[in-house]
């Protein structure tokens, strides 16, 4: 038998190893997932919150229409003295319309906990059927669409877009750009920016009313993944 030929015989300390990175890089996706999603829930929360309490406030004004201005911008300029970014007045106009359009997904006693308590057991309420499915920027244009019927199809969709690519694309590094798509009817660059990685050459003109091909966007993302490997 030549060299060739020989079976590579392990030993068990290199079993042991084997196993032990196996289970390591197991283990440090899944706690990377969980904290991904804690991380899109908070952020969905905050918002949420924050729409809910500018409606409480706005609906207490005497004239509403010049009221619910002054709030917005007054909260911006405060939020601005302690944070860097995220609540501009549009930012707070996204989060009150973010509010109405989702307001009936969180009962009273789930906003308390995460509000007002700032309990994390809250999360235990999302384990099953979570309130929000997908990001910040994907509800920002999933809001602009004013049929509920409809709205609600694109975002099932777009979930569901997002947790089979990110399955089949694991081996991606973290240092990568992520690659996702938002199902929509809008050819719109901006939106377009926001789902695909920087210097991608596929651009919103692409984009029509159905998926494309499924061979079309596997080579499409394993050309991707070699661009940046």
């Amino acid at each position: 038998m030549n060299h060739s030929q020989k079976t590579e015989v392990l030993t068990n300390e290199d079993v042991a190893i084997e196993r032990l990175s196996t289970n390591t890089v197991a283990l440090v996706k899944h706690a990377r997932n969980i904290a991904v999603q804690q991380v899109n829930m908070i952020q969905l929360l905050t918002y949420y919150t924050i729409g809910k309490w500018i409606i409480e406030v706005q609906q207490k004004g005497e004239t509403r229409a010049r009221y619910g201005s002054q709030v917005i911008k007054r909260l911006s300029e405060e939020m601005k003295k302690n944070f860097e970014r995220g609540f501009s007045e549009d930012s707070l106009k996204s989060a009150r319309k973010f509010y109405l359009t989702y307001k009936d997904r969180i009962d009273e006693t789930v906003f308390n906990l995460f509000a007002v308590e700032k309990s994390e057991t809250v999360f235990s309420f999302f384990e099953e059927k979570p309130p929000f499915i997908v990001s910040w920027s994907h509800y920002l244009q999933l809001m602009r669409i004013e049929n509920e019927d409809e709205r609600s199809f694109y975002e099932i969709e777009s979930m569901q877009m997002y947790v089979n690519y990110d399955d089949r694309y694991e081996e991606l590094e973290d240092e990568n750009p992520t690659i996702g798509i938002l199902l929509c009817k809008e050819n719109n660059d901006a939106l377009v920016e926001i789902t695909l990685p920087r210097d991608a050459n596929i651009y919103a003109s692409e984009y029509k009313l159905y998926l494309p091909d499924k061979k079309l966007l596997q080579d499409k993302l394993q050309q991707w993944i070699e661009e940046v490997m």
